[in-house]
Order: C-alpha cells, then structure tokens, then sequence
C-alpha cells in the first residue's frame, strides 16, 4: 500500500512542543481510496480519521514523503503521532521519536 507521512508545524502549542523542531513537529498519513483521500492524524488525545477530496490545503502548508508500507508491527511504544505512523508503516526503528527524526529518516528510505 502506497501512504503519504505529512509533516506539519503542531496546531496546539504545549511544552513539548517547544522542544521540538519549529517547522516540522507533527506528522499524520493520508492515502487515496476509490478517488478520496482518507487521512488518519493521531495525537497524543485523539485519533480524527476523514475524508476530503482536494488535498492542496494539506500541500500547501507540509512536507510530505511518499511511502510504500511493510507490515504493520506492533510493539510498546508512546502515544504520540510518531509511534502511530511508525506502526502504520512498519518502521521499527524505537531511536525515533520526533517527527523530524521520521522525517530524515523516512527521506533516506525513499
């Protein structure tokens, strides 16, 4: 299955989020199905899955990296939107924490 991993500057701000690099500090996935685009953005509160059919807000405003996904694993890991991804994608690399580290990560493996 091909997936789409955005990265985006995090809407809400917290502590956190102020350890984190400024530009790139979530990440969600988006893919098409029977001409919509599903989107699956998982947070540390809430899991929002939709629909929409014109992805250019999203474009305009992310990176993003196109992804061809292995199997899903699971494993223990933090409820953050990073750990979600990871999952989604089967990247079992637990050194990764940060949506920049996925980020790298992620543009070496395409």
């Amino acid at each position: 299955m091909i997936v789409y991993v955005v990265f985006t500057k995090a809407k809400e701000d917290s502590w956190i989020l102020r350890r984190l690099h400024k530009d790139i500090s979530h990440c969600f996935i988006m893919f098409n199905q029977l001409d919509k685009w599903i989107v699956l953005d998982h947070s540390v509160n809430k899991l929002e899955a939709y629909t929409i059919s014109d992805y250019s807000d999203i474009l305009s405003e992310s990176l993003v990296i196109k992804v061809k996904t292995i199997e899903a694993v699971s494993y223990f890991s933090l409820n953050t939107c990073v750990s979600f991804v990871k999952r989604f994608i089967g990247l079992k690399d637990i050194r990764i924490q940060t949506p920049y580290q996925l980020f790298k990560r992620l543009s070496l493996w395409v």
